[in-house]
Parts: C-alpha cells; structure tokens; sequence
C-alpha cells in the first residue's frame, strides 16, 4: 500500500518538535527568572477595576479554627489574622453558595428555555446545555468565593481591630 505523502516527513517534524521543546523550556524558565513585577496595566482610557485574589478552600496556613478554641487569648497582631483567616474561610463559603446560584440558576433557566424551543433537537441540545449551566456554575462560584472571602477578610480585620481597641480603652497612643 503506497503512502500518503504527506505522512513520509512526519518522523523529521517530530524529531524537530523534540529538540526545539527543551530549548523553549529552557529559554521560557530563563526569561522569567527575571521577570519583574510591573503592576496593572493602565491603560489611558479604561477604567481600572481591582479584582481580588482567588480565593484557596485548601489554604493549610489559614487557622479558621482559632477562634473558635477555648480559652483564646492572641496577641493583637494574632487576633487580625486568625480574624481574617475566619472572616475569609465564612464569607468565601457564602460567596460560593452565593455566586454559584446567583449566575447558575438564570442561566439554567435560558437553556431550559432554549430546550422547550427544540423540540426534535432535544438531544443535540442537551449536552451543550447542561455544559453551559455547569460552567456558567462553576465560574459564578469561583467568582464569588473570591469576592465574599475578600470582603470576610476585610470584615474579620475590621473586627479585630475593633476588639483590639475595646481592650486599650483609656490608652490614646
């Protein structure tokens, strides 16, 4: 059977791709050792919007915990950060459960919508559809896990603060 001669060169493209891959590797790695930091882009004209950091469930060095143990009794700088690590634990739970069904549930009702409308084509339709509620899901939850636990951790600090003043009452430094 004769070949295809488009498939005769194939070993010289792969053999090409294997010695041009640790070469990027290599070059990519090296180029951002000293990559430096240069902010946002600002960008004249556009509106600068801050967007919080993602927010990590699975963060081992959060203590969520702490302030719930008996007999707690931190330091003033203890208190903000167990605070915060509590106030971002709770309000990024509420920020999932939130934005997860804030955006899911409309978007559910759309593709609901759009399968009433396709009749024949109800199979071909549903598996995009259910796709498009578990994305639309999952980025609302992520969204708002980011979101909530932001604003938790700047709740917990506010709270710390506050029971860090109630403790030095009649001292003005």
């Amino acid at each position: 059977m004769a070949r295809h001669a488009a498939k005769q060169n194939n070993w010289a493209r792969r053999a090409i791709i294997a010695g041009a891959l640790p070469i990027a590797i290599a070059a990519a790695s090296t180029g951002t050792a000293q990559a430096q930091d240069t902010g946002s882009a600002n960008i004249p004209g556009l509106p600068q919007v801050a967007v919080p950091p993602l927010w990590n469930p699975y963060d081992m060095n959060s203590h969520q915990w702490a302030v719930f143990t008996p007999g707690y009794a931190p330091t003033p700088e203890q208190r903000i950060a167990d605070y915060s690590d509590t106030g971002r634990h709770f309000g990024g739970e509420l920020g999932i459960a939130l934005g997860g069904s804030l955006i899911g549930v409309p978007v559910a009702g759309i593709a609901g919508g759009a399968l009433a409308f396709a009749g024949p084509a109800f199979g071909a339709v549903i598996g995009p559809a259910a796709a498009g509620i578990v994305a639309a899901t999952f980025a609302g939850a992520l969204a708002g896990g980011s979101v909530g636990g932001e604003l938790g951790r700047q709740a917990g600090a506010d709270l710390a603060h506050q029971h860090n003043a109630e403790g030095r009452v009649g001292s003005f430094s």
